[in-house]
């Protein structure tokens, strides 16, 4: 069993599909999202988690390689002995 399979046989076990619904849907918007949604929450709470972590780790290396480029602005002498370790760590 390669592991794609396995993590997909994880992850269509996280919603049952064929649950039984809490009576017939509502016709306002809000209760009716509410309705469809209603087992659902936690992997949408989840997703939402990990979606907002990737966004804030990609404001983090667009910050970084912001500061990694303005410090090219500096003269050529010894530039890699003063910013070696910003320039590692990237």
């Amino acid at each position: 069993m390669t592991i794609f399979t396995r993590l997909t046989d994880w992850l269509s076990g996280l919603i049952e599909p064929f649950a039984i619904a809490d009576g017939p849907p509502p016709q306002v918007l809000w209760p009716f999202i509410k309705w469809c949604l209603s087992g659902t929450w936690p992997v949408m709470i989840l997703a939402a988690v990990l979606s907002g972590i990737a966004g804030l780790m990609e404001v983090a290396a667009a910050w970084f390689l912001g500061a990694l480029i303005d410090t090219t602005t500096l003269p050529v002498e010894a530039y890699f002995s003063n910013h070696s370790l910003l320039i590692l760590t990237y």
